[in-house]
């Protein structure tokens, strides 16, 4: 059988899907060296992130993520049920105020531009309003301290673990899956080209996963025949923590930190 049911070790106090907004989550000893925070994204990237800070022992993690609700300060979700904008003032808000510890930012941006989720003050819900919400959120941060924006993943047509598992039972052998390069990603130009526009104008820094799931024009939804995702676009564990090696600048970051302390 295929095991696509892990979606993350992260302490499920730290993440909420509509009720109340979580306490600020410190995972490890000590003051946090690095905060991750944003939506189910965030939640999925949370296990890679966690196992490259283990190279530093004594650093410790912040971490918090609420369901359809991006990290942009102001933000309101048209859902009356969420509490984005309270989660967002209580956790994000004070990351504006001068820092040394590195900000991750990881959500599913591209669902932001496809389908309004968010409002801002003037009551705008349009992609330019997005844009220039993430702009103003992203620029303020980024003058408290270093301010890092995840890229998408690769994204598929289909379950993961369903494709994967259908593929197994009529060939024990069959190739791990994937698509091409263009189709995984090419549903996602327009937040890819956004969060380059963001990060120029703000002075953030990039993370791009996709180098680490796609080779030669194919980005892969398995290796060695696991499931790097628990549905379409969510990363499962294991798919996280090959994201690993993608955080080596902030590894070296929080270790300079941390040893200059």
């Amino acid at each position: 059988a295929v095991d696509g049911t892990a979606q993350s070790r992260q302490p499920p106090e730290c993440f909420s899907v509509v009720a109340g907004v979580p306490a600020r989550c410190v995972i490890g000893t000590g003051p946090a060296s690095l905060t991750l925070i944003g939506d189910s994204h965030a939640a999925a990237a949370f296990d890679g992130l966690a196992l490259a800070l283990r190279a530093v022992p004594a650093a410790a993690l912040s971490y918090n993520a609420y369901a359809s609700c991006p990290p942009i300060l102001g933000a309101e979700s048209t859902d009356p049920q969420s509490r984005c904008r309270a989660f967002n003032d209580a956790l994000l808000a004070p990351l504006a105020a001068p820092r040394k510890q590195p900000v991750v930012l990881v959500a599913f941006w591209q669902a932001y531009l496809d389908r309004p989720k968010v409002r801002f003050a003037d009551g705008g819900t349009s992609r330019p309003a997005f844009e220039d919400g993430l702009t103003a959120s992203t620029c303020k941060l980024a003058r408290g301290g270093p301010t890092y924006l995840m890229l998408p993943w690769p994204q598929f047509a289909w379950r993961v673990p369903y494709r994967l598992q259908a593929a197994l039972v009529q060939d024990p052998g069959a190739d791990d899956i994937g698509m091409p390069a263009a189709a995984a990603l090419g549903l996602e130009t327009d937040a890819q080209a956004m969060l380059r526009r963001v990060a120029t104008a703000c002075g953030a820094r990039l993370l791009d996963p996709a180098p680490l799931l796609c080779r030669n024009g194919r980005c892969l939804a398995s290796h060695e025949r696991r499931p790097l995702y628990y549905d379409r676009h969510h990363l499962s564990v294991y798919g996280s923590e090959r994201l690993a090696p993608l955080y080596a600048p902030l590894i070296a970051e929080i270790r300079q930190g941390v040893t200059g302390r």
